[in-house]
């Protein structure tokens, strides 16, 4: 965060307000400013001369295009933006702002610390000290079109999350903060929980780390509630690590969008070290771009589900690096069990202790409709796989994939279970015909591929620069 820009006049005149975009400390004049202290009292006209003593106080003061800056310190209370408290506009919304880390800490009353239940508030600042009490940091429910929780601390807590999204939540964004240690005995305490009826949820560029459950769960309906499932579910830019559970966990949402977040250190998580799992009735789900290392699984699809598979999944251009076979460690990239069109697109694999890619396991039913097209395998080892196949698949196309030099196949044929070179792969399934089997002189730092992978792949809708398409998740010769 920038520092604090100068104290604006306690009442300005009709001028730009921030809309959102801007970040605390740009030079935004506000409609009016409100100042809230330790050291003030309630009974104060809330200048900066003479602030209030409590947020709630302030709260009850402020209008659209407002601001209320709070100074540090502890302030034992609950942040409630409900009620009779005013909404902010599209083009005037309210601002709460901490000015050097306020601390919230719980007082005799229940709830979440913060709660925001109205549209197109700020809140941003702050740090949610939890105290090891069973609540929720923060949460968002009903219509907060355009509201934001941003650039927070938020611990502590023992309850099922850090930060809910529910009761038909509508256009939330949590950014920038720090979520860490929400941890309930024994159970589950994800850091982010996005809740049925929940939509247009935006996850951007937090750090989230060291909870009891995941860094990140889209819970679905299955006898829980009645509302839909989650629609609309951004995840992006986050950095993840050392959850009890995965980084991201998808079960009966649909349309989320996992992109460009870092994934690691997931070695001693349940189960088996995986990062991100996507089962139950999931629809429409795109995992795109992410870096994924220090896992003992980095994505399984499908599983445990109620209903229809998972449909539609679709998992390209992700960086996938050092998944290790062990203890209770699978030592796979992917994991496909009973999914529906699920598509593996320009994904590279470098040092994977069992297999890059396993389907067809059985788990709950078929994978059907699967292909896998412009992956780089390079395993690491000889012995493990780049593709392990077994019977409960249905459809599936394997095509202009680059494996290293040694990678080994499984799959069953005539009953029995084989280990398999590239040609016998191709002979025992008719998979990979076009395949390449060569060292793709990977670059370890940028996972930029060498000559053997540059234009030769097949354009599955992926953008590309040069004469054709590159194979793995990194694309050569772009601007």
């Amino acid at each position: 965060m920038g520092g604090q820009a100068a104290p604006a006049p306690d009442v300005a005149p009709d001028v730009a307000l921030d809309n959102g975009s801007s970040a605390a400390g740009n030079a935004v004049v506000y409609l009016r400013e409100w100042y809230v202290s330790p050291t003030g009292s309630d009974s104060a006209p809330g200048t900066s001369t003479q602030p209030f003593r409590t947020i709630t106080r302030a709260l009850s003061a402020v209008g659209p295009g407002e601001r209320i800056n709070v100074s540090a310190g502890t302030y034992a209370e609950r942040v409630r933006i409900t009620g009779s408290v005013r909404a902010g506009t599209a083009s005037a919304p309210i601002r709460l702002q901490g000015v050097g880390k306020p601390k919230i800490v719980p007082n005799a009353d229940s709830g979440s610390l913060v709660q925001i239940e109205k549209p197109y508030w700020q809140v941003d600042g702050f740090e949610v000290d939890v105290q090891g009490k069973a609540y929720y940091a923060a949460h968002f429910a009903g219509n907060v079109t355009g509201s934001v929780l941003s650039h927070g601390n938020l611990h502590g807590g023992t309850a099922g999350t850090g930060v809910s999204t529910h009761y038909a939540c509508v256009g939330a964004t949590i950014s920038d903060n720090e979520i860490h240690h929400f941890q309930k005995p024994g159970d589950d305490s994800h850091g982010i929980l996005v809740q049925p009826g929940s939509k247009q949820i935006s996850i951007l560029r937090n750090v989230i780390h060291d909870n009891s459950g995941d860094s990140i769960q889209c819970i679905g309906p299955e006898g829980l509630s009645a509302e839909p499932p989650a629609d609309g579910v951004l995840i992006q830019d986050n950095t993840m690590y050392h959850d009890h559970e995965q980084a991201v966990d998808v079960k009966t949402c649909y349309n989320v969008t996992i992109k460009h977040n870092v994934m690691r250190d997931y070695l001693e998580a349940l189960p088996g070290g995986c990062s991100l799992v996507v089962h139950m009735s999931a629809r429409e789900v795109l995992i795109e771009d992410n870096d994924i290392f220090n896992v003992g699984k980095a994505i399984a699809i499908g599983g445990n589900h109620v209903g229809p598979v998972p449909y539609h999944v679709v998992v390209k251009q992700n960086r996938i690096r050092n998944v290790v076979k062990g203890y209770q460690l699978e030592g796979i990239g992917i994991k496909l069990e009973n999914s529906q069109m699920a598509r593996v697109f320009n994904n590279t694999f470098v040092g994977v202790g069992f297999a890059a890619i396993t389907a067809g396991g059985g788990d709950q039913g078929y994978t059907t409709d699967l292909m896998i097209k412009d992956n780089i395998i390079s395993t690491g080892n000889g012995t493990a796989y780049g593709i392990y196949l077994s019977p409960y698949y249905s459809v599936l196309l394997s095509r202009y994939n680059l494996f290293a030099p040694g990678t080994l196949f499984s799959a069953v044929t005539s009953g029995s279970r084989r280990t398999l070179t590239l040609d016998g792969w191709r002979s025992a399934t008719g998979q990979d015909g076009p395949s390449r089997q060569v060292d793709p002189q990977l670059d370890p730092a940028t996972m930029m591929p060498g000559p053997p992978a540059v234009d030769w792949g097949e354009y599955v809708g992926v953008p590309w620069c040069g004469a054709g398409p590159d194979i793995g998740a990194v694309e050569s010769g772009c601007p």
